[in-house]
């Protein structure tokens, strides 16, 4: 319950600022509509759940429209559509979305580049550690011959024993 009050909240919010940064484009009422109508496109593209039961384009156009109180254009639904099923909706290690990473690459300011560095070198020695026994480093593997053929000798007579033991006593 609480969720969906402040589900509710925030698409009011978002609502209400959609319409003052982009005044006359479209209704509060329709700018919040347009954020659950968004999130369930990405849902249902996205979702491996719902593979089974993806919307068409034309279907989306139609129920988008059916919702807002002034339909939009059909190629701007559409093109929502295709913007949407292009990729899945993901932050960076920083929290950034792909649209603030790539500013933030682009603007080249200093702190950027430092927590871009620390984040490059924390994954690197993540992979280091994850590649490597308890982070110990790279230590000599002695391999017995003998033991390797022991081994394999060992694991041929499971697979005669098994061969007798009928299926239902398996």
């Amino acid at each position: 319950m609480l969720e969906a009050k402040v589900w509710e909240r925030i698409q009011s919010v978002f609502g209400e600022e959609y319409v003052r940064q982009n005044g006359g484009y479209m209704t509060a009422g329709d700018a919040e509509t347009m954020v659950g109508v968004l999130l369930f496109l990405h849902a249902n593209l996205h979702n491996a759940l719902a593979k089974d039961q993806r919307l068409t384009v034309q279907q989306f156009v139609e129920d988008c429209n059916a919702c807002l109180e002034i339909p939009l254009e059909r190629s701007e639904v559409e093109a929502i559509y295709e913007r949407m099923a292009r990729g899945k909706w993901e932050l960076d290690s920083l929290g950034r979305t792909p649209k603030e990473a790539a500013q933030s690459r682009q603007a080249g300011s200093l702190v950027s580049k430092i927590q871009w560095a620390l984040v490059k070198r924390e994954s690197e020695e993540q992979q280091i550690n994850n590649n490597h026994n308890d982070g110990k480093k790279d230590t000599p593997v002695h391999v017995d011959p003998n033991a390797a053929l022991e081994e394999e000798k060992g694991w041929e007579s499971v697979k005669k024993e098994k061969k007798n033991i009928p299926f239902h006593n398996i």
